[in-house]
């Protein structure tokens, strides 16, 4: 007994007719809409573990400078779509010789000159996380991540005239 489902119809291999062997009796086998299962037969689905791929961007201020924190973060959305786990990776590079640029003014004359010193951040790290997700939608997600960052963060001073 077996049951075939295609487009929502069901074909039962039981209702077809059997083959006839006059070459006379010949006719298009019709198959036979399969009844719809009972309600105890109807099994729930389940849910299968997602994977999920971010950019994480994230802005923040270094000696009052805007800075862009640049991230990606892959990780595992459980099977009862409600915990996410994950692991994450930042940098940040910036070099701050643009921000020290003077302006001199000798007489009429405006003249811009640049410090010697150029400093420059770097930051790495990465973070394993866990998120709850509280709301779902498909343009709206309301969470809870919770992270723990292991990494390094670099400033040097380079002097031009050295």
């Amino acid at each position: 007994m077996g049951l075939l489902l295609i487009n929502g119809l069901g074909y039962s291999a039981l209702a077809q007719q059997p083959a006839p062997t006059d070459s006379a009796q010949l006719a298009p086998a019709t198959p036979a809409i399969a009844p719809a299962p009972a309600a105890a037969e109807v099994r729930p689905l389940h849910r299968r573990v997602g994977f999920v791929l971010s950019l994480d961007n994230r802005e923040s201020f270094v000696q009052s400078s805007a800075v862009r924190i640049i991230g990606l973060n892959a990780g595992i959305m459980l099977p009862n779509r409600r915990w996410r786990v994950g692991l994450g990776g930042y940098t940040l590079s910036r070099s701050y010789a643009d921000l020290y640029v003077y302006q001199i003014k000798n007489g009429k004359r405006t003249k811009k000159v640049v410090d010697t010193l150029t400093p420059e951040l770097s930051l790495t790290y990465f973070t394993p996380n866990v998120s709850y997700v509280f709301l779902q939608r498909r343009w709206l997600e309301v969470s809870l991540p919770v992270e723990f960052g292991l990494g390094r963060s670099h400033y040097t001073e380079t002097n031009q005239n050295d």
